[in-house]
């Protein structure tokens, strides 16, 4: 990372202050173990760095003894994670950021490299959220979460198999219902700085033509597909409300889409909602559910998106200004 500077003296001395006070705050800057951002600005240079460098050498060139409680905890989750040992030698060895990345991307397959971004993210947030919230989680249960956002996120990621690869065009982009039938098109945002996440449902008639929207937000921070599960009981309490029939619900969950179809729905909070659903669902005529792309169920995402700026619940008679006309 370098620091471009101007040549003007007062100017360069007024960076390294900010610099050094900015830098003074060590529990920013301690994600990897035995490494801290060092003030490299020179005061008669016009250009200098800022990189990671070796605490344990830092230390021995000061005179002092190794001794950082933040390092501690970090490496007590990387040896939860079972990498500690794996990344040890880089960490001990390798003295700035950009070495590290391109020894690991070098170094390692994908998988494991997924595993060591998941664990880095996994640090950030807990320094997150022992600074903002004052949380100190057990160091498994944060793991544990960020893991299973990795294992949901490759889920709804997975490349389409041979069987369906042929029509790669298949569902890109919205279309209008069948004769005599609406679309509803639903999603879920989640709003990790705010601890909510926002729903969306929105109905167009048999011609495409925009009939009703809803949208509502809640406190919060569940897993993708749990929130997605919110969103689609969300439209099906207002397809009763409404007393709408013969209507098809698109999402962007394959699993909600999935479980639907093999009507199989685990025992975690998700499943639980979709069971839920499965029961409402049934007191709908002609109801049904599909999976689309993303690109198609855009209007939907941007009403989520959208959601937090709005009343809880709010609904819409009219085309709300956040939703693009050409997605639809």
């Amino acid at each position: 990372l370098s620091l471009h500077l101007m040549e003007e003296q007062s100017t360069i001395n007024k960076v390294e202050e900010r610099l050094d006070r900015a830098l003074a705050r060590q529990d920013w800057i301690d994600v990897l173990p035995h490494h801290s951002l060092m003030n490299g600005v020179a005061g008669i240079s016009a250009r200098a760095r800022l990189g990671l460098k070796s605490l344990a050498r830092y230390h021995s060139e000061n005179g002092v003894g190794f001794s950082n409680q933040g390092c501690t905890h970090v490496q007590q989750v990387w040896m939860e994670a079972s990498l500690w040992h794996t990344l040890q030698h880089a960490f001990d060895s390798l003295e700035d950021m950009h070495s590290i990345i391109f020894y690991i991307l070098g170094k390692f397959s994908t998988s494991k490299v997924e595993e060591i971004v998941t664990v880095l993210w996994c640090l950030w947030r807990r320094r997150n959220e022992k600074l903002w919230e004052g949380v100190s989680k057990p160091v498994g249960l944060s793991l544990q979460q960020v893991f299973k956002h990795l294992q949901e996120w490759k889920t709804q990621h997975k490349r389409p198999n041979t069987a369906t690869s042929h029509s790669p065009h298949r569902n890109s982009k919205w279309s209008k219902p069948p004769i005599n039938y609406m679309k509803c098109n639903i999603d879920a945002v989640l709003f990790h700085e705010e601890n909510k996440f926002g729903v969306a449902a929105c109905i167009h008639e048999e011609e495409g033509m925009f009939a009703v929207a809803a949208t509502s937000w809640f406190h919060g921070q569940p897993t993708p597909q749990e929130a997605e599960a919110v969103a689609f009981l969300f439209a099906l309490n207002g397809i009763k409300e409404q007393q709408l029939g013969n209507i098809v619900i698109e999402t962007d969950c394959k699993a909600i889409s999935d479980a639907f179809k093999a009507q199989q729905f685990d025992n975690f909070e998700a499943g639980c909602i979709l069971k839920i659903c499965n029961t409402q669902i049934s007191d709908i005529h002609n109801c049904s559910i599909q999976f689309v792309s993303k690109q198609a169920n855009q209007v939907a995402h941007s009403l989520a998106r959208a959601s937090r700026s709005y009343v809880c619940p709010q609904m819409f008679d009219f085309n709300p200004s956040c939703i693009d006309l050409s997605d639809s």
